[in-house]
């Protein structure tokens, strides 16, 4: 399970900082994938499967104080860095 939150946190800051990477040139995943057409619908299942990899493998575990209030972090609370994210750059697009 940690090695799947890790991989969605470091995805989820990689889609965040697209903008800052471009400017500095650091490595970002993201990066080349920027020239599709669908490349938010895309970025948003990449984050979606990463996430899920996590939740399943949290649903193994047998855990059972707090189980509720993880589930709602994985099963909504991570979104609200990404839903920020991609309200930034909407009005950025909106402002071009």
């Amino acid at each position: 399970m940690g090695h799947a939150m890790g991989r969605y946190v470091y995805l989820l800051d990689a889609y965040c900082d697209m903008e800052k990477d471009a400017k500095t040139g650091s490595y970002n995943p993201f990066l080349p994938l920027l020239s599709r057409p669908d490349f938010e619908d895309y970025a948003q299942a990449v984050l979606k499967m990463a996430i899920a990899d996590c939740a399943e493998a949290f649903e193994r575990l047998p855990i059972l104080t707090d189980a509720a209030l993880i589930r709602n972090i994985l099963y909504s609370g991570v979104w609200s860095g990404y839903a920020d994210a991609r309200r930034q750059r909407a009005k950025k697009e909106d402002g071009k």
